[in-house]
């Protein structure tokens, strides 16, 4: 394929896969209702396919899994999986980058603006998450108690005006590489790549999940609980024969010698 084919072919994909509106806030009229005959007025928050959604999740996942093991490889000096998950990946930095790519991206020429709304809405993400680990998974994935100006150890204010900048940088610099890179994709590769990493996601959490909230232990005590239920009855099924077979040859014995 000549290289004039290839560009050809990938801006026809992107003409395909780009949204006709370009404001990532718009209004659009549907059809008429029919329940009520009442044309709807529908606010959508992105112009992105769920597909393109979970591209830039399942990438930025995994970005964030890569810096932050480099941030704990140079504190620690050795390996250290910083994630909930086993696999590479840190879904807290897939969801903070889809916050800001639906709900920051057409402040992307203002950076001032832009840096500040980074701050508060990753600032606040970053706490709901850091909360619902410790109270519901028992699971601590930072703590800046020892930091001054934090929230109950859940946000600090030296991460968070990291996050804004870290933020504004990748929707003017990261996020337009790495959308252009979704384009070159080859569509028919695009589904069964999506299938596999949602299959591996979901199993992956499911792991993490058990061994988070204790459940293993609890299968396991589950089934020793049934295997000793299980010999017990073992047990009193073969008392019970045993007691028939004896009363059975007490009677017999009892008739032989005492009835006529």
């Amino acid at each position: 394929m000549s290289e004039k084919t290839a560009n050809l072919d990938l801006k026809r994909r992107i003409a395909e896969e780009t949204p006709v509106m370009p404001s990532i806030i718009y209004n659009r009229t549907d059809k008429m209702n029919k329940f009520g005959g009442v044309k709807m007025s529908l606010v959508m928050l992105t112009n992105y396919k769920l597909s393109q959604l979970f591209y830039f999740f399942i990438v930025y996942s995994f970005i964030g899994w890569c810096i932050e093991t480099v941030y704990a490889y140079l504190n620690k000096g050795a390996f250290v999986n910083r994630g909930f998950l086993y696999g590479p990946f840190l879904p807290i930095y897939g969801f903070g980058a889809l916050i800001m790519i639906i709900l920051l991206e057409q402040l992307g020429k203002n950076i001032p603006l832009l840096f500040i709304s980074a701050v508060l809405l990753l600032s606040t993400f970053e706490y709901v998450t850091g909360y619902i680990f410790k109270n519901y998974f028992g699971r601590v994935l930072w703590d800046y108690s020892n930091k001054p100006l934090n929230i109950n150890g859940h946000v600090w204010i030296g991460a968070s005006l990291l996050w804004g900048f870290l933020g504004s940088f990748i929707l003017v610099k990261v996020h337009p590489f790495i959308e252009n890179l979704y384009y070159m994709i080859p569509s028919h590769v695009k589904p069964l790549a999506a299938g596999l990493a949602l299959t591996y996601l979901v199993l992956d959490f499911t792991a993490a999940s058990v061994a988070s909230l204790g459940l293993n232990d609890r299968i396991i005590q589950a089934f020793q609980a049934a295997r000793e239920s299980g010999a017990v009855a073992d047990r009193f099924e073969k008392a019970a024969v045993a007691l028939s077979l004896g009363t059975r040859n007490v009677l017999k014995n009892i008739k032989t010698r005492w009835l006529p």
